[in-house]
């Protein structure tokens, strides 16, 4: 029931963790998975010991039922748009699904959610909406895997599963020309498609902020931007950017409102490393985008996401 933990800056240091003192010797320390959980959600930069040598094993050998609720015979072109849940992060699954039917060619998209766990009502609910509005999109996949929770418990490390999963399915799609990934507590505008794809980058993105007093501000990042920000678990430089001011070319972005061209998702992976704990797996992505093209990703600002926290409030 434990597992060992390294702080990468303090080689020793004295922590309190859930009541308890934590000795951390040779930047190591022995702790329970719970008070793990919580060093691993904190802005210190903590990163849990062997978890990262097998990760592509890892997601390979998973095994993963797939549903196909619908697909068009038309052999149109069209864009994955991939949806990472985690069940209990459905509060804003109303206004998230209302902004996918309102989208400008939906009938173009594939939907693919993609769920780690298999039971209770929540998934019920997100099969029968699949089911309810099979006729309003090209396509509908549900991808479900059962996380092994000896190495998956951690928030991000799924999501990063999660995205993983949605690339090799969409390996699998000859018709696919790009992935867009929509976290669903990100409201999109029904124009946004259209827009990301009048962008023509490899890697496009619409702005939309943290939701969170204390990591505020918008997601958009460069290796070395406008203001330094403190939380040394992203250790970059976050830019300044408000709605509706043109573009703005950038080093790396989230994944709320991401679009990745097939010449991107088809060669590169979402990974776990020591690196992506530090700065997140969108990061990764967005910057092996820019090492395989040689351009930066555009955020386009009149693509304005509404970030909804669980008490509903817009960020």
């Amino acid at each position: 029931d434990t597992v060992r933990i390294k702080h990468l800056d303090n080689p020793n240091i004295t922590t309190y963790v859930n009541g308890k003192k934590i000795e951390i010797r040779n930047f190591q320390a022995e702790v329970s998975i719970e008070d793990a959980k919580a060093m691993m959600a904190g802005p210190f930069g903590y990163e849990l010991i062997g978890v990262y040598d097998d990760f592509n094993k890892y997601v390979n050998e998973l095994f993963v039922r797939t549903k196909l609720i619908q697909q068009s015979s038309a052999p149109l072109s069209c864009v994955v748009v991939g949806t990472p849940l985690t069940l209990h992060k459905l509060y804003s699954w109303d206004k998230y699904t209302e902004a996918l039917l309102n989208l400008e060619g939906r009938r173009t998209l594939h939907l693919v959610f993609v769920l780690d766990e298999t039971q209770g009502e929540n998934f019920d609910m997100v099969e029968s909406w699949c089911e309810l509005h099979k006729e309003d999109f090209y396509g509908i996949t549900l991808l479900i895997w059962d996380a092994d929770k000896s190495k998956a418990w951690n928030r991000i490390f799924r999501i990063t599963v999660n995205r993983q999963l949605i690339f090799k399915y969409a390996r699998t799609l000859s018709s696919v020309t790009h992935v867009w990934f929509i976290d669903s507590d990100n409201i999109i505008p029904n124009y946004a498609l259209k827009r990301l794809l009048e962008v023509n980058r490899e890697v496009s993105a619409g702005l939309y902020n943290f939701k969170s007093v204390v990591a505020g501000g918008p997601v958009v990042f460069n290796i070395q931007g406008d203001w330094n920000w403190p939380p040394t678990c992203l250790g970059d430089q976050q830019r300044k950017a408000k709605p509706d001011t043109g573009l703005i070319e950038t080093d790396w972005t989230g994944a709320g409102c991401l679009l990745i061209s097939k010449k991107i998702f088809s060669k590169y992976d979402f990974d776990w490393n020591k690196w992506v704990q530090r700065n997140g797996e969108d990061a990764w992505i967005c910057l092996c985008a820019q090492k395989e093209t040689g351009q930066r990703v555009i955020v386009d600002t009149s693509v304005h996401c509404d970030h909804l926290d669980d008490q509903g409030n817009i960020w």
